[in-house]
């Protein structure tokens, strides 16, 4: 005897129930808008910008009723916040360091011993007939005429 299987097409529904969500125990997050916007202006701008697009969603995602996105969205903008704060603090501080060498050895170079001297004087027209030129330079003769006889 053979047994004949035969093969049925079977469709499984499943049902799904979607529930309203219940508020959780744990109040709403703090979004960080305000640490964002801070870390936006004064230390990093790429950072604070994420973290402030990050801080935006946290509200509307807390009133939609998705509590734990809401709640994963504010840590994500406190961290891009803290991370820029950083970021920010050793960059300003590597130009502060690099600015403050650059003058110390500009004034270094400025105050050291080695001086340029130039043996060329330049002289201009005037400075012939200026009386004043030729005592300057040791010549007490004040007569004009000296210069061409």
């Amino acid at each position: 005897m053979e047994s004949q299987h035969t093969e049925q097409n079977v469709i499984y529904v499943k049902e799904v129930v979607v529930e309203k969500a219940t508020r959780p125990d744990f109040m709403k997050p703090n979004s960080g808008l305000t640490i964002a916007i801070l870390t936006t202006a004064l230390c990093c701008l790429p950072f604070g910008i994420i973290a402030i697009m990050r801080a935006s969603k946290v509200n509307r995602l807390w009133d939609a009723g998705y509590y734990k996105e809401a709640d994963r969205y504010a840590s994500s903008a406190k961290r891009w916040s803290i991370a820029g704060i950083i970021i920010g603090f050793i960059i300003n501080t590597a130009i502060f360091i690099l600015a403050f060498f650059t003058s110390v050895i500009a004034d270094a170079l400025e105050n050291s011993n080695f001086q340029y001297q130039s043996t060329y004087y330049e002289s201009t027209y005037d400075d012939w007939y200026d009386d004043d030129y030729d005592i300057d330079h040791g010549d007490v003769d004040d007569d004009y005429d000296e210069y061409y006889y």
